[in-house]
């Protein structure tokens, strides 16, 4: 059994989020051997102004995954997690009522799946800057043609995934974002 004084020093070296860091052998984000490596290079308190501030929407079918990234996310400085979603259908409904700055999506949902989700909301909003985040990197053209601003696969450092959603808060325009 883990001493308290043990569980806290783990904690406290393992920052960011005790949840992220329980999820992400389920959910191929980063092998537990390099969230120990890395060096967080996004800070996560920052003074931030509120204009400067993004909304996110995370959308992803595995409960866990999902908890995992808006934990992750939520503790960025100058992102602001207000929506999730399961699958694509309810992204699209829930983007109807608070259009997000950015959607995080995954690929393979059940009901809709990302690419179609992809397609509608850069019809209907194009502002929206959408990030695949997928396990099959041979999706990528497709996506991309789809009207997906950013690719990635799981499995990413976080660093990366930070740079390509930091990248987006960058552009202005439509399109103008190459990965």
């Amino acid at each position: 059994m883990m001493t308290n004084s043990f569980h806290k020093s783990i904690l406290l070296r393992c920052v960011p989020c005790p949840v992220l860091l329980c999820s992400i052998r389920d959910t191929h984000l980063p092998a537990m051997s390099e969230v120990r490596r890395t060096s967080w290079a996004f800070p996560l308190f920052e003074e931030v102004s509120v204009k400067d501030t993004k909304n996110m929407m995370v959308v992803e079918d595995n409960p866990r995954a999902r908890g995992a990234l808006t934990a992750y996310l939520s503790m960025q400085a100058g992102i602001r997690v207000t929506a999730e979603a399961s699958n694509g259908l309810e992204a699209i409904n829930t983007i109807e009522g608070q259009v997000p700055d950015i959607v995080l999506m995954d690929m393979r949902m059940p009901v809709m799946d990302g690419l179609e989700a992809t397609r509608i909301i850069k019809a209907n909003w194009p502002q929206v800057k959408i990030v695949v985040l997928t396990m099959y990197p041979n999706y990528e053209p497709e996506v991309l043609s789809a009207g997906a601003d950013a690719f990635l696969v799981k499995g990413c450092s976080v660093h990366e995934m930070m740079s390509k959603i930091r990248a987006l808060f960058q552009t202005d325009e439509v399109g103008d974002f190459c990965p």
